[in-house]
């Protein structure tokens, strides 16, 4: 059902499963939560091990409050910039 809605929306231009333009599932290249999110909290986090949920729940309060108003804007510059080079590389390889 999605990919139909897909292919009529966007003909050849969208990016997954099925599509003209081949790319897994959840690709990290591709979603600004697995790009830059995830990560972020992550290393954040865990830079000591929590010691209880409560503690855990606590750091990723902090990291994601954390997280400034510009380092989304260059989280967004270089998302794009990705995207970007994600579409010339199979645009090539697609000539």
């Amino acid at each position: 059902f999605a990919r139909n809605i897909l292919n009529e929306s966007f003909p050849d231009r969208w990016i997954g499963r099925g599509g003209r333009i081949s790319w897994p599932a959840r690709s990290p290249d591709l979603t600004p939560l697995d790009f830059f999110l995830w990560g972020h909290l992550k290393n954040e986090v865990y830079r000591d091990i929590p010691t209880t949920p409560e503690d855990m729940r606590e750091r990723i309060q902090r990291a994601c409050t954390a997280i400034t108003p510009e380092s989304l804007k260059n989280v967004k510059q270089s998302f794009r910039t990705s995207v970007k080079k994600v579409y010339l590389c199979s645009y090539t390889y697609n000539k």
